[in-house]
């Protein structure tokens, strides 16, 4: 299990999006780019205090800033950890909207830099590159859905991807 968080602040018209870059160092997907906060639910926690700790370690984030993320719902998908094993992921995805003066910090090392992104760059970079780590392209994918910027209209696969996913 897992808690994925988007960031998020409304500017100009627009969804611009808080995005982390990981650490070079890490394991799994060195470099690449991340949901806002995220990060797996320990044995025996809940996912509101999962989300409390990785909010915290990977932006700065205190439990009072949280009062006003929203649980929107869950993301199930398999996917092969090894050539010999299946796995099976539940994330819990949260939304969380902040004005323009809110910056995260990384008090883990787990991030290299966070950069704010309109969400039309952050559509781009799932269409055309690698650069994002694959769970987190269905984090982002569901909010853009939700949030209405990503349509039937604009989207000539919508209704086969909703199905995918």
């Amino acid at each position: 299990y897992g808690v994925h968080l988007i960031v998020y602040t409304k500017q100009k018209n627009s969804y611009q999006l808080w995005v982390p870059k990981r650490n070079k160092n890490k394991l799994v997907s060195p470099s690449k780019f991340d949901n806002s906060v995220a990060g797996g639910v320990k044995a025996g926690e809940g996912i509101f205090s999962a989300l409390e700790r990785e909010a915290y370690e990977e932006a700065g984030l205190e439990k009072k800033a949280l009062k006003n993320a929203k649980l929107v719902g869950t993301i199930n998908y398999n996917w092969k950890n090894s050539p010999y094993t299946l796995r099976r992921d539940t994330l819990f995805l949260f939304d969380l909207e902040v004005d323009e003066t809110f910056k995260p910090y990384c008090l883990d090392g787990e991030v290299e830099k966070f950069q704010l992104m309109d969400w039309k760059k952050v559509l781009k970079l799932m269409q055309n590159t690698n650069l994002i780590k694959k769970n987190c392209n269905l984090v982002f994918f569901n909010f853009m859905v939700r949030h209405g910027l990503i349509t039937n209209k604009q989207e000539k696969n919508y209704e086969k991807i909703l199905r995918l996913y």
